[in-house]
């Protein structure tokens, strides 16, 4: 116990300079804390819990001893701590709900590190005491107060019920510690020597997560709205082109066509969709959009595997006419899926057909791709004789240096689009190989930047795509991917090998063997580890 107490006391004596060194680190990793944004009402709980721990009837009786110092003492705490918020929701930049919490808890009375900070300044602890009981008792009522007048600019503040959740969050924690204490006496003592401890902890991630959420309030882009599926039409040329695929198969395919649809109705009914904690899979979508009333088709779909626990990412292509069934249209190219549902609608098939979970989406249409490409500053491409001679006139088009066969080259958005897309000279198999080697261009731009260059870049690209991933999350996941590009990333193709390929009237159609696959694919994306039930 006196190591604990040794502590508490170091902490406390370099409290300040560890808020600062914590606010520094945030700022350049805010994943550090953001974690913690949905539980900052919590840390307050604990904080004020520790506070009434701490507390005897005595500690009350005090305040009629020194009545106006106290009064004074608790005007100030009411005046100061809540005008230090607003500076630090216009510091930082902060608005709506974080803004409005920033704010609740400068309102909120002291806790437990207070008393200790105003031992060791060799102040008056008991004064520090009474101040702070007081102020507590007054919380209800001031707390709905200030927030009226200092933050209804964020939110429209209801008092009343404000009131009620300031007798729940703050008078009844610091009841329910006063009566423990009453109830436990000296028992309590060995647990009240770690609260300056508990209170700095939850005071410091509190500091994290306002630090951290600078950056998300620089995000430019809202989560997915599950409604835009229903404002967008199916594209009547893809459903037609669909629909016929079977009236136009030739008699020879017949049969293998058939075949490919009760293994895939068998595929459907069995198996398990497999997760697992420590593999995050986000699908990235190339939409050849057209007319933006349509869904278009996916022209590319590449799956970002990141195994936590082999420390290895997969570059994984899926082959847009790989035959499979799509809930709710039947058995159709997997490109298919995006045109009749979007992004969700692929991932459900996705999900459904090869018995993987996909934890998030990225999609992003051909205009979105070559302005990406372009704020990047252009990349440089190593093209093989054949992909330099079919782009020649593209690049002159965009005024680059021609190229005259195989090397590296400079190109802009354009030409890498038409880079990603070009399969006249080899197959679509080739054509996600390329997709692959410009993703790796852009990972290896992404490795020489540092967490902040990357997350100012993020916020450029970021307006140009869609995702159904959180502000919270993609600063999340953004800032752990700095740490991922250190890994091996390995490349594949799905289907691996070589299936059935049948041409109907001018469309490639692949049929797959589905055991075959899945066994694949569950073998390269988890390693070594068994399927877990998906979280809700």
């Amino acid at each position: 116990m006196e190591k604990v107490k040794a502590f508490a006391d170091w902490l406390t004596k370099w409290f300040t300079v560890i808020v600062i060194v914590w606010a520094v680190f945030n700022y350049f990793v805010p994943s550090a804390s953001l974690w913690g944004k949905a539980y900052t009402g919590y840390m307050l709980g604990i904080v004020l819990f520790g506070m009434g721990l701490t507390l005897t009837l005595d500690d009350f009786k005090r305040i009629l001893t020194q009545p106006l110092m106290v009064i004074v003492g608790t005007v100030a705490h009411f005046i100061i701590m809540p005008l230090v918020a607003v500076a630090l929701c216009a510091i930082f930049h902060l608005s709506g709900p974080l803004a409005v919490g920033v704010i609740l808890v400068g309102c909120c009375p002291s806790g437990t590190s207070s008393n200790v900070m105003s031992y060791l300044s060799r102040g008056d602890v008991a004064l520090d005491v009474s101040i702070g009981i007081l102020s507590t008792l007054c919380a209800p009522f001031m707390i709905p107060l200030l927030m009226q007048l200092l933050a209804s600019q964020y939110v429209s503040v209801p008092t009343q019920s404000l009131f009620l959740n300031a007798v729940k969050v703050v008078l009844f924690p610091i009841a329910l510690g006063v009566i423990c204490h009453m109830i436990f006496g000296k028992k309590i003592e060995k647990v009240t020597v770690a609260l300056p401890i508990v209170s700095q902890v939850a005071i410091l991630l509190i500091i994290g997560v306002v630090v951290g959420n600078r950056y998300l309030d620089k995000i430019d882009i809202d989560p997915a709205d599950p409604s835009e599926r229903t404002t967008l039409q199916v594209d009547p040329e893809v459903k037609k082109e669909e629909s016929e695929l079977k009236k136009k198969t030739p008699k020879k395919y017949q049969q293998d066509f058939d075949n490919a649809d009760e293994a895939i109705a068998k595929n459907i009914k069995s198996g398990t969709v497999w997760y697992h904690k420590d593999v995050f899979n986000l699908l990235l979508v190339g939409s050849d959009t057209r007319n933006p009333q349509y869904y278009s088709r996916s022209d590319s779909m590449i799956l970002i595997s990141v195994n936590k626990r082999s420390q290895q990412i997969k570059m994984v292509s899926l082959l847009r006419a790989a035959y499979v069934s799509i809930p709710g249209h039947g058995n159709a190219r997997l490109n298919a899926a995006y045109s009749y549902g979007g992004p969700q609608l692929l991932i459900d098939t996705i999900e459904s057909n090869y018995k993987i979970h996909i934890d998030h989406y990225i999609s992003v249409d051909f205009s979105a791709f070559q302005k990406i490409v372009d704020i990047l500053g252009g990349i440089d491409m190593k093209l093989t004789d054949a992909e330099a001679k079919a782009l020649a006139e593209d690049f002159a088009a965009a005024g680059l240096e021609v190229p005259t066969g195989a090397g590296t080259y400079h190109m802009d958005g354009a030409t890498t689009l038409k880079y990603v897309r070009l399969r006249s000279i080899d197959s679509d198999r080739n054509r996600t190989q390329r997709q692959r080697n410009v993703l790796n261009v852009i990972i290896g731009k992404a490795k020489s930047m540092g967490i902040s260059e990357g997350l100012e870049l993020l916020n450029e690209i970021l307006p140009l795509v869609k995702t159904d991933m959180s502000k919270s999350t993609i600063v999340s996941q953004a800032t752990n991917a700095m740490r991922y590009l250190k890994w091996n990333i390995t490349q594949d193709t799905i289907p691996h090998t070589y299936p059935k390929l049948v041409n109907v009237d001018g469309m490639e159609v692949l049929l797959l063997d589905w055991d075959q696959t899945i066994s694949y694919i569950h073998k390269i994306l988890y390693p070594g580890l068994e399927p877990q039930k998906i979280p809700s």
